[in-house]
Order: structure tokens, then C-alpha cells, then sequence
């Protein structure tokens, strides 16, 4: 058995042009969106309830809000999030299937996303490294550059990534973006058992959920975390054991807990960003 971790970073595998989405007239705006895919199955689903106005505000209202959580926390907030709290917004509750409807539209939207992303052939290399394998399952992180690294798998295989943050990057006690990555500079040259207890929890978090995977799995994720389950296979405390490239791919073998490398993914060639 092997899990796969794949490190990438935002717009290095795929592009996606949005101006190839719909244009959908709203309030005096033309808004390329894929609304217009979506809101059919809105009005199917809400029946008698549904009205375009409410929807569009309440949709608008929540995008908004999660724009404002993403800069504020440095996090991502995944598609099937907005769609179940626009969904909770407008009355539905549980009993409404309103997860099973949210995850309808998500199908919707991401085949939308998918029809306008496009992955050059440079970039397809990751991908045809797994043809053999293919199609596997794919767990990515919930931030936003590998969700769309995710894209070129979910594209390719015909399948939806499942979101695990656990698999996100290191947390970090500062979130303006730049003295992030001051903070992360200076953190690298340690050791994992000089950290402090927050930074172990979240590397036995990371540890904890490849191990849980039942079967062979694309794992898209981070340099860190990568390094967490690189170090924890070898036995090294080093925060920082290799210097896996973006799109790079790491073949790691879990079974019965344990945690053993199969190959490391490139190095050297990208830098850490």
C-alpha cells in the first residue's frame, strides 16, 4: 500500500479563466459565476420557497463573510461550506437535507470550475507519475492553492477531492502573511521536540490522518506537513528533513501505523514560499 503526498502551491499545476463561465446579469453587473448552473437546481430544490433575490442576497451575504474569515484567519473555506450556510440562511435545517443538497451543488460548481481549468502539459507530470494507479481517492488540504491543484486530479480521474484540515499548513500565531513567513524561517532549522505543545498536536494531527486512510490515496498538502510525515518516518526530529518542490510528489507506505518513504519528491529546484 502507499498514500501519496503531493506538494504544490497555487496556480503551478493548473489555470483556470473564469471569464469562460456564464455571464449571469445582476443588479446592473455581468458576472461570469456559475450561478447560472447552479440556481436551476436551487429552484428545483426549494420549490414554492425559492426566490431569486433572497437567494442571490443571502448567497452574497455569506460570500462576503467568508472572504472576510479567509483574510482575517489565513485559512480557506471550502465551496460546501458556502453553500450549506447560504442553504441554513434561507430556512432549510437538517431535516431538509440541506448537506445533501449543499454537496449537490458543489458537484455543480466544481464541474463548472473544472470546464474552464486547464492543465498545460508541463504541468500534467504529477499526474501521469499515478496513471498506473489511477483513478485513486483524494484528500487535499482546505486552503484555496490545493484545492486547485486538486483540480488537475478531479479533472483527470473523474472523481471530488475530499477535504481534510488536517492536512493544512502549519498554524501559525501570526496571520499578517509576510511576518508569517519570518515566523516560519525561524521555526525551520528546529527540532520538532523543542516546539512548543500546539505545533506537536498539529504534527500528530497530520500523522493521525494519513493514517487513517483506508487505501491509496492522493494526499495534496503542504511543505511542512510533508515534511512532518517525511521526518516521522525516518525517525527525525528535524522540523525540516528535505525540500520537496512545488508539484513534487512523495510516496510514503503506511500500514499498521507505520510510517515508511518510498521515494521523495524533487527537490531544491522551486525554494519554499
Amino acid at each position: 500500500m502507499f498514500k501519496a503526498i503531493v506538494l504544490d502551491l497555487f496556480d503551478t499545476l493548473v489555470n483556470w479563466d473564469p471569464d469562460g463561465l456564464p455571464v449571469m446579469h445582476w443588479k446592473g453587473r455581468d458576472l461570469h459565476s456559475t450561478l447560472p448552473w447552479i440556481l436551476p437546481k436551487v429552484a428545483e430544490a426549494l420549490g414554492k420557497k425559492y426566490d431569486l433575490e433572497t437567494f442571490m442576497t443571502t448567497y452574497g451575504a455569506v460570500y462576503d463573510e467568508i472572504n472576510e474569515e479567509r483574510e482575517r484567519d489565513g485559512i480557506e473555506i471550502t465551496c460546501l461550506e458556502r453553500f450549506v450556510r447560504t442553504l441554513q440562511r434561507l430556512g432549510l435545517k437538517n431535516g431538509d437535507n440541506v448537506e445533501h443538497l449543499a454537496e449537490e451543488l458543489t458537484r455543480i460548481h466544481m464541474r463548472g470550475v473544472r470546464s474552464v481549468t486547464s492543465a498545460p502539459a508541463a504541468r500534467k507530470e504529477a499526474v501521469r507519475r499515478l496513471a498506473p494507479q489511477a483513478p485513486l481517492p483524494i484528500v487535499a488540504s482546505p486552503l484555496r492553492r490545493t484545492r486547485e491543484t486538486a483540480v488537475a486530479f478531479e479533472r483527470e480521474w473523474g472523481v471530488i477531492a475530499r477535504i481534510e484540515p488536517r492536512v493544512a499548513e502549519i498554524p501559525s500565531p501570526i496571520s499578517d502573511l509576510a511576518r508569517r513567513a519570518a515566523w516560519l524561517k525561524t521555526i525551520m532549522p528546529a527540532q520538532w521536540s523543542t516546539l512548543d505543545d500546539a505545533l506537536k498536536v498539529w504534527r500528530a494531527s497530520v500523522l493521525t490522518a494519513l493514517a487513517e486512510l483506508q487505501s491509496d490515496t492522493v494526499v495534496v498538502s503542504h511543505f511542512i506537513a510533508i515534511n512532518a510525515a517525511v521526518g516521522h518516518a525516518a525517525a527525525d526530529d528535524r522540523l525540516v528533513s528535505f525540500e520537496p518542490d512545488n508539484g513534487s510528489c512523495t510516496v510514503l507506505d503506511i500500514s499498521g501505523g507505520r510510517f515508511a518513504v518510498v521515494t521523495l519528491g524533487a527537490q531544491h529546484a522551486t525554494g519554499v514560499i
